[in-house]
């Protein structure tokens, strides 16, 4: 699952930020061929795009723990609209050019401990990648996960 955002505020603190959601660990279940499931342990991805949007990339399991985290349900004006305004160039554009979703409505109830003094989010969509089988030898040939 991917998180599209533009972070802003005093650069370092921006950048320590940053810095936290790179360094963020999170379990994500892959499924043997017999049906079993089991957790790994996978590091996120922050991913920049043009013109300041950031792409935060976990697995889907964490949606709302994420979301919640990165403010997307805190922002002025919000309910799930385009509401957003860059001037008179609407999110709607920025979703439509970088292929994402609207944000969807989630679980506000729990929050990771990320440093964001001085540092605000705005957020633009999600966008959800597909689960895929490894077909390669090695240790996971036959295991499902999502395609991160």
């Amino acid at each position: 699952m991917h998180a599209i955002f533009i972070p802003y505020g005093i650069k370092q603190e921006v950048d320590h930020f940053l810095m936290d959601l790179q360094a963020q660990k999170f379990q994500m279940p892959m499924t043997d061929p017999q049906g079993n499931k089991v957790f790994i342990w996978l590091q996120a991805n922050l991913r920049i795009l043009p013109f300041g949007v950031y792409d935060y990339v976990f697995p889907k399991e964490n949606m709302d723990i994420v979301l919640t985290s990165l403010k997307f349900n805190k922002q002025e004006g919000y309910d799930g609209n385009d509401r957003y305004n860059l001037g008179a160039f609407r999110f709607w554009a920025i979703r439509k050019f970088l292929k994402v979703e609207k944000i969807p409505k989630f679980k506000t109830d729990k929050k990771l401990l990320w440093y964001m003094e001085h540092c605000e989010i705005l957020p633009i969509g999600i966008k959800h990648d597909a689960m895929k089988t490894e077909t390669e030898e090695g240790k996971y040939k036959g295991w499902t996960s999502e395609a991160i």
